[in-house]
């Protein structure tokens, strides 16, 4: 990743195009060369308490929270700083696929169950509480909403409306997988009227009847705000009938919410439910481009993944990356995974960026099924959007744009020089690119697309790169497949 000041003695904000990751309890800084979560106020003082007497050492150690060890006051201006290693990736929630919006719900159950048996939870859910290992797993990052459990309950609208709905509506309509994953979260009053529209007519006319109405808004609110919703959306509707009458009764003579001593058989059927989803029929334009590879099959290879990788092209790439010092990998279009696992076994931290959700489903349910050991990073971000602020956290040594380049420029209309840019600004070192010398990835319907056409060509696409990189080369014409196209691999040095 980059670095945002040459002062070392001065925290600057990480990412500073998504504060703290998506957090509003707080942010990632950049302090002598390391990323770091910075606390302040009541978010410090609730990490502190936790941290001194709760199950923090636990959760780390089963990889579903930060390490503890350096946890302290040793960034300036801070009461509670935690160093975050270097290979940790915060995401927006539109960035996971299905596969791994699901195995972040699941990670923060499982922290939920184990907070809850040491007298802990969970407070409340955002979508910057999440960062990725160099595996693509999920770390529990919201030290700061943890507190003593007291009457505090799971906060099930908030895990409802980021992860359950989303997911439930992507596993009844696949089709419907991009419009989700780019909203980021589910209104639970809308998800409720499509999950369930002859209750919800009838509780819509009850509101209306001047008799009924407070009965109606109460139990609307129950349902979709409160954690006693958990139960009906988990099938329960008795239980949730017993403990919402406990509860109402408890605040008439107390004055104060219940305890929740059922969290722990929610917290259980809630993540029976998430395994039960069928997410397997998510699928996008591109998934299925590399299915003459088995991605589980390289994912599962041991000593002899070199099998996998037979052929003009990929020899072209294994013998570039041969030769390189190992370091960080930014593979853009990288599909279901080919060149990125190709770059993990030889010993680079992967990033794998692509559009296609389902692509990345595949790519991260083969990485999670085969527990591959290598680093690879699967993430769905579209290089369209990757302005210089959202740059920061796929910074790499290396980057591969391989069947990249020409869609970028002839279906999304990019120039040469905005492509040149954005691929420069994503290296430190080596860009490793093709342009492809036929292809049908264009359409001549308009004036704008006949221009575009035309200036579609191997010259234009290298004057661009080389008002960037000090170094431009052209390696071998390879040719991946009778009607494949012909490929000009392109290799750019700073």
């Amino acid at each position: 990743m980059a670095e945002t000041t040459s002062n070392p003695e001065c925290a600057v904000k990480a990412f500073p195009s998504m504060r703290g990751g998506g957090s509003q309890v707080h942010d990632l800084y950049r302090w002598r060369g390391r990323l770091w979560l910075g606390l302040n106020g009541d978010a410090a003082a609730r990490a502190n308490r936790w941290r001194e007497t709760g199950p923090w050492q636990h959760l780390a150690d089963r990889g579903l929270m930060l390490p503890l060890a350096d946890a302290g006051k040793s960034m300036p201006g801070f009461e509670l700083s935690i160093p975050l290693a270097s290979q940790l990736l915060p995401l927006r929630l539109e960035e996971l696929s299905s596969a791994m919006l699901r195995r972040a719900a699941l990670n923060i159950l499982e922290t939920a169950q184990h907070l809850d048996e040491e007298g802990w939870a969970i407070n409340h859910l955002e979508p910057g509480q999440l960062v990725f290992d160099d595996h693509g797993r999920p770390m529990f990052l919201g030290v700061s909403a943890i507190a003593e459990k007291g009457d505090r309950k799971f906060p099930f609208a908030d895990f409802a409306a980021l992860f359950l709905a989303p997911l439930e509506m992507v596993a009844h309509q696949p089709g419907l997988a991009g419009l989700v994953r780019r909203a980021g979260r589910v209104d639970l009053g809308e998800y409720w009227a499509l999950r369930s529209p002859r209750l919800t007519a009838t509780l819509r006319w009850a509101i209306r009847q001047p008799r009924l109405q407070r009965t109606a808004l109460g139990l609307q609110q129950l349902l979709t705000q409160s954690p006693f919703g958990g139960f009906y959306y988990t099938g329960q509707c008795l239980q949730l009938a017993r403990q919402a009458w406990r509860e109402r009764r408890h605040r008439r003579v107390h004055g104060r919410p219940a305890d929740a001593p059922w969290t722990r058989a929610l917290l259980k059927r809630l993540r029976l439910r998430l395994d039960g989803l069928s997410l397997d029929q998510v699928s996008g334009k591109w998934t299925s481009y590399h299915t003459r590879h088995s991605i589980e099959e390289i994912c599962q290879a041991q000593e002899d993944w070199r099998k996998h990788f037979h052929g003009p092209r990929p020899n072209q790439i294994q013998d570039v990356l041969v030769g390189e010092s190992r370091g960080t990998l930014l593979d853009l279009g990288a599909n279901q995974g080919y060149f990125s696992l190709l770059a993990s076994h030889l010993g680079f931290q992967v990033t794998a960026l692509d559009t296609d959700m389902g692509a990345i489903d595949q790519l991260y349910s083969a990485l999670v099924k085969s527990r591959f050991q290598q680093s690879v990073r699967p993430a769905v971000v579209d290089f369209t959007r990757l302005n210089p602020g959202e740059r920061e956290r796929f910074v790499s040594d290396v980057v591969l744009a391989l069947g990249f380049t020409h869609h970028m420029r002839l279906d999304q209309q990019l120039s040469w020089p905005e492509i040149a840019e954005t691929l420069a600004g994503l290296t430190h070192r080596l860009l490793i690119t093709e342009f492809k010398l036929n292809t049908k990835a264009r359409s001549g319907q308009s004036e704008t697309d006949t221009f575009v056409a035309a200036d579609y060509t191997l010259e234009n696409f290298i004057t661009a790169l080389e008002a960037h990189f000090a170094d431009v080369q052209l390696g071998e014409i390879t040719q991946q497949e009778e009607s494949g196209g012909k490929r000009q691999l392109i290799l750019c040095r700073k």
